[in-house]
């Protein structure tokens, strides 16, 4: 109707065909961005109730609270060294990547005391390295052959929700593709993961599992082959962080298998103990 009366007023609006499918063009993005964004919102109210399982928060922190935190902080850097932002200006040269995953009782820098500038950061749910993951392999690239940084650590954590969601068979659109390589590892070890009778153990199970396997994943990818044949590469680590203890637990990546395999080079010890 709004399209018929515009081209019906020609007196007062000169309305060409272009002009005529621009508005209809509007009129069908409206109404399909609205259909979206409630199937959408749908999507993420039941993916808070099946993550709301698994994931408890520590506190609401009030969100004024967290700009005054922030003064705090700024002050306490100050008092330690009046000239921390400024230094902090200058560039960072961290010596470590850590891809983890997005859940908030997680906080990497925390756990090892690292300060701002010492540490680069990829994360997202489960820890996922996947090789046709742009934005991951972005900051891979990145942080390998422009920071040179020396160690890569892949880090999940017990009590994982993409974990559980990936066993559970969650059927909610985004997240159950994100972490349908999950699933395909709960399958490929079902023998194993299956003798474990307690469902929190099992998938505490499949976590550490999953961090080898993402580290692996690393190993494969093209920057990291750039970077073997470059003679200058990181050591790569798989951990866990036990959010029951607070204890990170470094998991076993066989890289002699590794070597044996032709995933790692020859010279892989050689070259990351001397750049240690």
């Amino acid at each position: 109707m709004i399209i018929g009366s515009i081209c019906h007023s020609s007196v007062f609006f000169s309305v060409n065909l272009a002009n005529i499918k621009k508005i209809s063009c509007k009129i069908v993005s409206f109404f399909s961005l609205d259909i979206i964004y409630y199937f959408y919102g749908l999507y993420l109210f039941h993916f808070k109730v099946f993550f709301s399982k698994t994931v408890t928060p520590m506190k609401n922190l009030n969100f004024q609270k967290l700009l005054e935190n922030n003064h705090l902080w700024i002050q306490e850097k100050l008092n330690e060294d009046s000239d921390y932002f400024e230094k902090l200006s200058k560039g960072q040269s961290p010596r470590y990547l850590m891809i983890g995953c997005s859940d908030s009782r997680v906080p990497i820098t925390s756990l090892i005391k690292a300060e701002a500038g010492e540490v680069f950061i990829h994360r997202n749910i489960a820890n996922q390295v996947n090789l046709n993951d742009i934005n991951l392999l972005s900051v891979l690239e990145y942080s390998v052959e422009h920071l040179h940084i020396k160690h890569i650590v892949v880090i999940g954590h017990y009590n994982c929700g993409g974990i559980a969601a990936a066993v559970d068979g969650v059927n909610q659109g985004l997240i159950e593709n994100w972490v349908s390589p999950v699933n395909e590892l709960y399958y490929k070890h079902k023998e194993e993961l299956s003798l474990i009778e307690d469902n929190h153990t099992m998938c505490d199970r499949l976590s550490e599992i999953n961090v080898i396997e993402q580290a692996i994943n690393i190993i494969k990818t093209p920057i990291l082959k750039r970077a073997f044949k470059s003679g200058e590469f990181p050591k790569i680590h798989a951990w866990i962080f036990d959010i029951y203890t607070g204890k990170i637990v470094q998991q076993d990546l066989k890289e002699n298998s590794l070597i044996e395999n032709g995933l790692l080079p020859k010279n892989y010890f050689e070259i990351v103990n001397s750049e240690n």
